[in-house]
């Protein structure tokens, strides 16, 4: 299966910890699915709504049946309504999210 960057995930059986371990899958897609094998940096940046923060990790993820596996690419939401999103960060792109990067 090709997957076009930025595509739009659904988080399933994601830890409460948000640690490795997780599950992602293309939007729609009731059989495939990543594994999140590493997570190299998370980002949380200032409240954008009343109803949810805005959050992004840099994550490794394995592919399952016919998904590539990804290294280092950005899982984040998107405003206004939270989506989550994969993409292959820039250096620039990371460079502008560093002051988000969560110790």
């Amino acid at each position: 299966m090709d997957v076009t960057m930025p595509a739009r995930v659904e988080l399933r059986n994601w830890p409460h910890d948000g640690d490795v371990g997780g599950w992602l899958a293309p939007y729609g897609d009731p059989l495939n699915q990543w594994t999140v094998t590493a997570i190299h940096a998370r980002y949380v940046a200032p409240r954008a709504s009343r109803r949810f923060r805005m959050e992004a990790c840099l994550v490794d993820l394995a592919g399952d049946r016919t998904l590539p596996d990804l290294t280092r690419v950005l899982l984040h939401q998107v405003p206004p309504v939270g989506w989550w999103m994969l993409k292959i960060p820039t250096p620039a792109d990371l460079s502008r999210i560093e002051q988000y990067r969560d110790a």
